[in-house]
């Protein structure tokens, strides 16, 4: 399907519509938009198990925003230093998720046993009474 742009030809698109996976869509689709041209049946599924992949990165890179600390500094060192301890807690949150998962034998992309929140109150707690 030709996408327009600003009423020029910019480039084409293919819809692939697949049951959603989702438990409230009552035998409804979820709809993918890709570039490849004439997709064929057989390549669907791995299309769209790859674009639901991206998904889950795309929202743990939402999530890691969650652990920056606010500044207004505009010097690249403090905010260089918030980028990395942002890091290091994301990682830290992660790791704890996934040991936690595997202790308990739940499946391992199954949303997180411990929320941001919890775990960045928890480990301040921890430092207060290390300090």
């Amino acid at each position: 399907m030709p996408v327009e742009y600003e009423g020029e030809f910019h480039h084409t698109a293919e819809y692939l519509y697949v049951p959603s996976t989702s438990d409230d869509a009552d035998g409804k689709y979820a709809v993918f938009t890709t570039n490849r041209n004439d997709v064929g049946t057989e390549e669907i599924e791995p299309i769209t198990n790859n674009y639901r992949r991206r998904w889950d990165i795309e929202n743990q890179y939402k999530s890691i925003e969650e652990f920056l600390p606010k500044t207004s500094s505009t010097d690249y060192r403090v905010r260089f230093t918030n980028f990395v301890l942002c890091a290091l807690l994301y990682n830290l949150w992660r790791l704890t998720d996934y040991l936690i998962k595997v202790a308990w034998d739940q499946p391992i992309r199954s949303s997180p046993v411990v929320g941001v929140k919890t775990f960045v109150r928890a480990i301040g707690d921890f430092l207060r009474e290390v300090d």
